[in-house]
């Protein structure tokens, strides 16, 4: 991606398909956030981006990337991720495209609970959040890959 490619995503904001984190804390976190948009129309996930659209950086990108490893590997099924460091404003943003996944719904994988596939929790994009999909909507989400196959 190139920068002013990045600028004008930024300059949109948080949306359905476009979210701001200054850094995460956890693999699990990101993988949420991933899911997230898998499951609803794809989008990007850019970190060392304050929610207000400062570009703040990151402190290590290995780190990161490192950390965007532990939470592809959460998972399932597995994502066909996009991901790339970006030098703008000298300062270097992560960037993570994901696709609108034709395999859906994807979950998070808890390997320390004995819990079934089906269930694992899913999250879709209402507006700029990640939230939990229901039932429901987790039913949707497959009857939908089923149909468009």
């Amino acid at each position: 991606m190139k920068r002013h490619e990045l600028r004008e995503i930024i300059l949109g904001g948080e949306s359905t398909t476009v979210e701001f984190k200054r850094k995460f804390t956890s693999g699990e976190k990101i993988a949420r956030e991933l899911i997230a948009f898998a499951n609803t129309s794809g989008g990007y996930l850019l970190i060392g981006v304050d929610d207000n659209g400062t570009i703040v950086g990151v402190d290590s990108e290995k780190q990161e990337l490192a950390l965007i490893e532990v939470a592809a590997a959460l998972i399932e099924p597995q994502l066909d991720l996009v991901t790339e460091v970006v030098e703008i404003e000298w300062k270097d943003v992560i960037v993570i495209r994901v696709p609108n996944s034709p395999y859906k719904p994807h979950r998070l994988r808890d390997e320390s609970a004995d819990e079934r596939p089906h269930d694992r929790k899913a999250f879709i994009r209402q507006g700029e959040h990640s939230v939990a999909a229901g039932r429901e909507m987790v039913r949707f989400l497959a009857a939908y890959v089923k149909y468009r196959t």
